[in-house]
């Protein structure tokens, strides 16, 4: 199965609310590709692994819609300290086994899960 995020709208900046939340059943062996900026089509992809998908639906104030698909990266101790993931955590926080890194994919990234 292949997953990428969906805008059904012309979006402007605005409000989003989360209608619905789906998990998708993946195998570790699921890749994750995200675009470079090349002047023509280069991807950097990489295993998933212990990671979850979900399909997240997004409404906006102004009427779009978004399907947007999510992943979130388990156990977070070997990242940077520094990263810009851990900048955004509440005082205390830290990265360990237990923290997740949770994040939308752009419409221009790519999963590729199988089922």
């Amino acid at each position: 199965m292949v997953l990428c995020t969906g805008i059904y709208k012309d979006s402007v900046l605005q409000a989003y609310t989360t209608t619905k939340v789906q998990r998708v059943p993946a195998k570790a062996s699921s890749t994750a590709c995200h675009n470079m900026l090349y002047p023509y089509a280069v991807y950097y992809c990489h295993y998933i692994g212990e990671g979850k998908i979900y399909k997240v639906k997004l409404e906006g104030e102004h009427g779009s819609t978004v399907d947007a698909i999510a992943g979130c990266h388990p156990n977070t101790k070997n990242w940077e300290p520094f990263s810009t993931w851990f900048q955004v955590l509440p005082a205390g926080k830290k990265a360990d086994q237990h923290n997740y890194a949770c994040h939308f994919l752009p419409d221009t990234h790519i999963v590729w899960a199988p089922v």
